[in-house]
């Protein structure tokens, strides 16, 4: 746990944003954070090339923290709703339309992003980073805290053949 310091994970899969044709790869994938203390968090997407230490600080990742910033490429603009401990943040991923956009305890804050040309042809994998703070995962629907957006997949749940491995 670093008190003063960003620290962050990556997800071991991902999705395949456009395939190799340049078709959209039509999947919508989410999953869910769960808020468990007073520190800062920061949730969304990047790239196997992203910084895990500040998501969204960079040009391959996409970001939404506690302080209520949605942030990509050093740009850090005011979006939703600020999140603390007992909040759920769903994290969706539509890339059969190139888009972002977060929940915050099941209710949607709408569209935080569309994706650059540079990430679209990327793998994207769900990512967490946090400061002085704990959060708990989920990536399968069945531990979701609130039900899965419509039209959308857990990335626990995805078809191996949607899914991408990050090693």
């Amino acid at each position: 746990r670093a008190a003063h310091a960003w620290a962050g994970v990556r997800g071991t899969y991902g999705v395949r944003v456009r395939d190799s044709s340049g078709e959209n790869a039509g999947v919508k994938v989410c999953y869910e954070i769960e808020v468990r203390d007073e520190g800062l968090c920061r949730v969304g997407f990047g790239s196997r090339f992203a910084a895990l230490d500040g998501l969204g600080a960079d040009a391959h990742s996409y970001g939404y923290g506690g302080t209520g910033k949605k942030s990509h490429n050093k740009s850090f603009e005011k979006y939703g709703e600020t999140f603390t401990k007992g909040d759920v943040v769903g994290c969706l991923l539509d890339c059969e339309n190139a888009r972002v956009r977060f929940t915050k305890n099941g209710r949607d804050l709408g569209e935080a992003f569309t994706l650059s040309e540079q990430t679209i042809k990327t793998v994207l994998f769900p990512a967490v980073c946090v400061k002085n703070a704990e959060c708990a995962v989920h990536f399968q629907g069945k531990d979701f805290k609130f039900p899965v957006p419509s039209g959308y997949v857990p990335f626990g749940d995805l078809k191996g053949s949607e899914a991408v491995s990050g090693d």
